[in-house]
């Protein structure tokens, strides 16, 4: 028996886990791959916004800007599945828009 006021020591409490530190997981962030303008197959047809957005996650959240000789005509925010090459849901692209710049939100 150990005196009093001395704790007895266990082979269990000296011995040290040699475990490898675990780093918090980061989800990676969503990248966007390409973007175009999409011709239409039937002659009338307005042009639409095809893309490509490569996520761990199911659906992307995008901003387009339609742009028209450097200026922005509108924006829109839609939903676009991702990895995967999709057409923006429910937009035309008119003629006179030149450009179309895409921003991925969170």
């Amino acid at each position: 028996m150990a005196p009093s006021g001395t704790t007895q020591t266990n082979a269990t409490q000296n011995r040290q886990l040699n475990l490898p530190v675990l780093k918090p997981n980061k989800a990676k962030k969503a990248s966007l791959v390409f973007v175009r303008i999409v011709k239409p197959l039937k002659q009338g047809a307005l042009r639409s916004v095809v893309l490509r957005v490569k996520s761990s996650k199911k659906v992307a959240r995008v901003q387009l800007l339609l742009i028209k000789r450097g200026k922005v005509m509108g924006t829109v925010i839609r939903n676009v599945k991702t990895n995967r090459t999709v057409r923006v849901p429910n937009l035309r692209v008119p003629n006179a828009v030149t450009n179309v710049r895409v921003k991925l939100i969170a």
